[in-house]
Parts: C-alpha cells; structure tokens; sequence
C-alpha cells in the first residue's frame, strides 16, 4: 500500500511539472457595446458564454506562455432616426499568446499575472456579411489548483479589441465599432489543465 501511495505521489508530481498543458475552458463574456451605444440612438448587445482551448508551455514556477482560442457570439439590436432598425448576430474569435507570471508562493495555490497579444475577428451574419480583425491585447490574471494529476484553473482578463471604423457609417461596412476605439471585453473562464 505505502509504495502504491508513493507511486501515486511521484505521478501526481510529475503530472503537476509536466511541460505541457491542455486545458479547455468555457466561461462567461461581457462585450464592450460602448461604440453600438455611440453610433446607435438605442443599442442592445448580449453575448453567449465563451469556449476555448489554451495550450500552456513551460512549468508552474516563473515564466510559462499560453497560446489560445476563443469563441463566441453576440446578439445586436439598435435604432438610427428612430425609424431604421437592426438586428443580427455576430461569431466572435479571438487567437492570441499570453506570457504568465506565476507569483512565489509556497503550497499548492499557483497564481498568475498575464498579458499577450493576437487578433479579434468578429463576423456578421445575416444579410450583413460583414466584419473584420483586429489587435487584440489582453492582460489579467488568474489561479491554478492541483487536484491529483489535473489542475482546476480559473482566468480573469481585459480582451481589448483595437478596431477601426469605417471612414463612412455603412451598414455594409460593419464592424465591432463605429469610432476608432479599444473595446473592453471582459473574460471570465474556468476549465481543467490535462497535463500531456
């Protein structure tokens, strides 16, 4: 029995180092509707729940780097001159790397500082067809906790959407925004990481 435990503690260990991580997340997604409330009289937005997939390289202690994707979709409703009307629905994407700082801490609690960029490409559907990509910086934090060979890990990050406008408002020519602006997105995810 003591030499199974062992063996259980030695791979539970090595799992907890291991080089790589998958983890799969899902979570909630707040859209920065700022810029709709700007261009529309009256804007509504409402997001889905985000799923994604990150893939962390390097150990717990120090520096590690996450490289990651995200999915989502948004609701839109608005009214311009009080008489012209939209709605439609939007698929959100977003792709970036992310550097995380893991604090000096004793014990099994990992938290991290972390900050990366990528792209944000939003995508209309409907009889818009439009949208675009943009730069996306995102910066935030987050905790690890080891439950034997896994680890539960929890994000909080600001996803800022750099997006253009269009130099005329055209409702061919949507985008995220109507103004140039920094869209703050706020993330909030949870998932499992599966060491590999």
């Amino acid at each position: 029995r003591r030499r199974r435990r062992g063996a259980a503690r030695e791979t539970e260990a090595a799992a907890q180092d291991a080089r790589f991580r998958l983890n799969p997340y899902a979570g909630w997604y707040h859209f920065d509707q700022s810029s709709f409330e700007e261009g529309f009289e009256t804007s509504d937005v409402e997001s889905d729940p985000i799923y994604g997939l990150r893939l962390a390289i390097g150990g717990i202690g120090g520096w590690s780097l996450d490289l990651a994707y995200g999915r989502t979709k948004i609701d839109a409703e608005g009214t311009l001159g009080g008489d012209v009307e939209l709605s439609t629905d939007a698929t959100i994407q977003l792709f970036y790397g992310a550097l995380d700082w893991h604090l000096p801490l004793t014990g099994p609690l990992d938290l991290f500082l972390s900050g990366g960029l990528g792209g944000i490409d939003t995508d209309f559907d409907g009889d818009l067809d439009r949208g675009g990509t943009d730069v996306l910086l995102n910066y935030g934090a987050g905790v690890a906790i080891p439950v034997r060979s896994l680890r539960v890990r929890a994000d909080l990050k600001d996803q800022v959407d750099f997006c253009e406008a269009p130099e005329e408002f055209d409702a061919d020519a949507l985008d995220a925004c109507f103004e140039d602006d920094a869209l703050h997105n706020i993330e909030l995810t949870g998932g499992i990481e599966i060491p590999l």
